[in-house]
């Protein structure tokens, strides 16, 4: 790779570590809050970031009724899986649920075969079988993984 996409791959990767360790830093300064403190933490968080966009008028003008009604279901999924993800690094921290959020790739090859099989090819190709036996192959280590991880405590 390139110098430059090694950095750019280096400052993603720290950021995205600090964004993780930041949740837990912020669920336990509102641990006051008790049980209401990762939705509360959720909701300060975007509450931030809605208020750092209010000076650029150009990210919120442009919307129309339409886009934004078809933005809100994706809005409401992300925001209750940010909630989820905000109990999940205070329950059992933040190695342990990045290592959980893998199991993501079991579910996602069910998905993906359930949609494919009902049809719906613009969204997800059926794969080959040689595909998807490597797909199950790697969703099997890495729950194997998951749980060697959760053993070895």
């Amino acid at each position: 790779l390139p110098w430059f996409a090694i950095f750019g791959l280096a400052i993603s990767i720290v950021g995205y570590s600090f964004s993780d360790l930041s949740i837990v830093w912020l669920v336990q300064r509102l641990s006051a809050a008790e049980r209401m403190a990762p939705p509360l933490a959720v909701c300060l968080t975007y509450l931030l970031c809605g208020l750092v966009c209010l000076p650029f008028p150009s990210l919120w003008r442009r919307g129309r009724v339409a886009a934004w009604r078809y933005a809100l279901p994706h809005a409401l999924s992300w925001y209750a899986a940010m909630i989820l993800l905000f109990f999940c690094f205070a329950t059992i921290g933040v190695v342990f649920g990045n290592i959980m959020q893998s199991t993501r790739g079991l579910i996602s090859i069910a998905l993906g075969s359930v949609v494919a099989r009902w049809g719906m090819t613009h969204l997800e190709t059926a794969p080959s079988r040689k595909v998807l036996i490597k797909r199950i192959a790697g969703a099997v280590l890495m729950t194997g993984a998951i749980a060697l991880y959760l053993l070895s405590k």
